[in-house]
């Protein structure tokens, strides 16, 4: 942003604001963070989700298709301007208006989320940031409000000509513990955009987690050990969890807890028990990250799995919190179904093999071997399809989407079922029909959708109901997995 920042600290109850305001200072454009994209991208999902009508679709998808290309390219600042203007082209034919350009290229961040009670002052610094080069300034009557249950409402008003570059909020010096607090862009009044923030105030954090993982340094590879060390990486470092903010007195006594079970060589039962959580799987030479939902269930049932792997650049938390605003977790929960999500495979040749993660997930879970579905998106979809090319009877069925994958000329896929989908405006749509084509000479039945007014990113939200329903179809209907390898033994003559 080419404007001015103005420097000027807010800070609540006692503290007023200073007489005369600071001296001006050219504000600095930022890339934005993953935290920042993951923000913008759930918004437009939302609003996507919510939009019936084709014409503001086809609007979006030239903007989608600029955003995708700048994400691969590393333009994060260029994805982040681009779903701005898809967003408003959803809205209106005109697009994004100089107003919601402005909001979007806000940020309002902490300073630090995890903070040392020795060194606090009873307060906490939220950075304003912009990231469009070319965003225009804070328009008259525009203001950020930080509400949270630990402190007064703060509202900065916004000058025309200038950013206010810090806000502070002070919970008080006794305040131990997370602080979560919503920020809130508005208008003369009217919401722009909001969403939540955490803060932790611990003593000696650092220090007690050194502690608690001191034990470990000889032990097994564990899903309690990993998952310590996991969290412990992302609670001291700048990206936290990549696309959410990391509550840190909760996730520090977590990290104490899992390592009194690794060091004891037990099963902490939280791993397994019903719920949502990011935990760390051993899967070989690569601890796989995963974002998990457990459905209640009762003892000694075992429930279908599906597992979703996500694409080039994407994380564990996309399929969890950003397509479809966690659309995937939504129809898992309805069904009862387990849903996890493997990340740290943003690459090609990086991390675990499908096949590791699902071994390591039905070792963890109530998991029925016989109900193990797949979904991958792009990159994923070829991650699995080189688990099923490696062990073709092992999921009941798959979904790749908007990619293609190893189908091995002598593998036979005979009865295994697929639904290949892309949609029609998607750069993945050709691999989607060479794989149809492939997987039809194995022998697999496949089922193929190419989605209507979809790009590579929106198939996601617009099929995954339809993934559902097609994995609910193969539950009864389908052999398991031992009576396909059986009758495949039969047709061959063995």
């Amino acid at each position: 942003m080419s404007s001015p920042a103005l420097l000027l600290t807010l800070v609540c109850a006692a503290i007023s604001l200073p007489p005369t305001p600071a001296a001006r200072t050219a504000a600095e454009v930022t890339p934005p963070s993953r935290l920042h994209l993951g923000h913008l991208m759930m918004e437009f999902d939302e609003l996507w989700l919510d939009t019936a009508e084709t014409a503001p679709k086809a609007r979006a998808l030239p903007h989608l298709a600029r955003a995708n290309r700048a994400f691969l390219r590393g333009d994060l600042a260029g994805t982040a301007r681009s779903l701005a203007d898809a967003q408003g082209a959803l809205r209106r034919a005109e697009g994004a208006t100089a107003l919601e350009l402005w909001a979007a290229s806000i940020s309002v961040m902490p300073e630090r989320r995890t903070i040392d009670a020795g060194e606090w002052t009873g307060t906490i610094e939220l950075s304003i940031g912009t990231h469009f080069p070319d965003a225009p300034p804070p328009p008259t009557g525009a203001e950020i409000e930080c509400t949270g249950e630990t402190f007064p409402a703060v509202r900065v008003p916004m000058e025309p000509d200038a950013l206010r570059g810090a806000i502070v909020i002070a919970p008080g010096r006794e305040a131990r513990g997370d602080h979560h607090l919503r920020v809130r862009l508005l208008h003369e009044g009217r919401e722009l955009r909001a969403w939540d923030e955490v803060i932790g105030v611990l003593d000696a954090p650092f220090e007690r987690y050194s502690r608690a993982i001191a034990p470990l340094k000889d032990s097994a590879a564990s899903p309690e050990k990993l998952t310590s060390l996991g969290l412990g990486r992302e609670l001291f470092s700048a990206s936290q969890l990549l696309e959410l903010p990391l509550p840190a007195a909760t996730a520090l006594e977590r990290i104490e807890r899992l390592a009194r079970f690794a060091a004891e060589g037990g099963r902490d039962p939280e791993l397994s028990a019903p719920g949502e959580r990011w935990l760390v799987l051993p899967t070989g030479s690569f601890p796989t990250p995963c974002r998990l939902l457990v459905p209640p269930h009762e003892e000694g049932e075992r429930l279908p799995l599906v597992v979703a792997v996500h694409g080039l650049g994407g994380s564990e938390h996309h399929f969890f919190e950003i397509y479809g605003r966690g659309l995937a977790r939504e129809l898992a929960a309805r069904r009862g179904w387990i849903l996890a999500a493997p990340g740290g495979l943003a690459v090609p040749r990086a991390g675990a093999s499908i096949g590791e993660v699902v071994t390591a997930l039905e070792e963890l879970l109530p998991v029925d071997r016989a109900r193990v579905f797949l979904i991958g998106h792009s990159l994923g979809a070829m991650r699995v399809m080189s688990a099923v090319d490696a062990e073709p009877a092992r999921f009941r069925a798959i979904a790749p989407l908007s990619g293609g994958g190893l189908v091995g000329r002598e593998t036979s896929l005979k009865g295994v079922p697929f639904l290949v989908a892309a949609g029609d405006r998607d750069f993945g749509l050709g691999m989607s029909q060479v794989l149809r084509e492939r997987l039809r000479g194995a022998g697999a039945e496949v089922t193929f959708e190419e989605v209507p007014n979809a790009d590579h990113i929106m198939v996601i939200p617009e099929v995954l109901p339809r993934v559902f329903q097609f994995f609910a179809e193969h539950l009864a209907a389908d052999p398991s997995p031992v009576d396909r390898r059986a009758a495949a033994g039969a047709d061959d003559g063995e």
